[in-house]
């Protein structure tokens, strides 16, 4: 059972900047309009680095093409009003709670009206604790969080109730290895890889649900273990446990 995400996105300084703001842009207020249950949607960045990733991500949204994806437009609309109405929300509560809007913000008018468009929508300076940070948006909304250490990078990326992906960018490979063994969610990806395959498991923690989608994990989600025991010897020999396909 997989009930979604607000993956973080961990870019420390010695990552490669440009190739990180293109992937998390383009997975977030982008692709499918952001309607991704395993979408980066938490964009943190090492201060050193910060200002200059806000720039690049803001420019990236603006320049993305919006409408019918079938015409070769990248980001099309939402599911329907409903979702419009609560992304619409979520987006005018934001700068109460302390983020700063650089790019997007509005359902799109003109020939785009009758639809359910939103712009591409960054926010800088989001509190990890507001509501654009706990709760998913599903739609193309992306926040952007800086942090100081490796250490409180885990902490913000650990603070959701969800744990379903996260995606680590540095090119210290001890480093990656080290934070994606403390972060609480089913897939990490680390440096734009992706976990997509069918002889890999899929799945999160917490409030993203359970069980796994690809691997040994899901082939065994459709057997029935069964244990047989016997208080005392038969001819077959002492009791013993087995373990069927129901």
């Amino acid at each position: 059972m997989e009930l979604g995400g607000k993956s973080a996105n961990l870019i420390f300084e010695d990552a490669d900047i440009e190739a990180a703001c293109v992937h998390g842009a383009f997975l977030s207020v982008g692709f499918l309009a952001g309607q991704g249950c395993s979408f980066p949607t938490r964009m943190l960045v090492q201060r050193p680095r910060y200002d200059e990733a806000v720039e690049r991500v803001a420019a990236l949204a603006k320049s993305f093409t919006i409408g019918d994806p079938l015409e070769g437009a990248l980001v099309g609309p939402v599911i329907s009003q409903a979702a419009v109405d609560r992304i619409l929300g979520m987006i005018e509560r934001a700068p109460a709670q302390g983020a700063r809007l650089v790019s997007g913000g509005a359902r799109l008018g003109g020939d785009l009206a009758d639809g359910y468009f939103i712009e591409p929508t960054v926010f800088a300076d989001v509190d990890p604790h507001s509501e654009l940070a706990q709760g998913e948006v599903f739609g193309p909304v992306l926040s952007i969080i800086p942090f100081d250490t490796e250490n409180e990078a885990i902490e913000i990326a650990n603070s959701t109730p969800y744990g379903l992906a996260a995606y680590v960018r540095t090119n210290d490979l001890a480093r990656a290895h080290r934070v994606a063994e403390q972060l609480g969610a089913g897939d990490i990806m680390i440096n734009g890889a992706q976990n997509l395959y069918v002889n890999r498991p899929f799945g999160g923690f917490g409030r993203s649900g359970f069980g796994k989608e690809g691997g040994r994990q899901e082939s065994r989600s459709y057997c029935a273990s069964k244990v047989s025991a016997s208080a005392s010897k038969t001819r077959a020999g002492p009791a013993a446990s087995s373990d069927r396909s129901g």
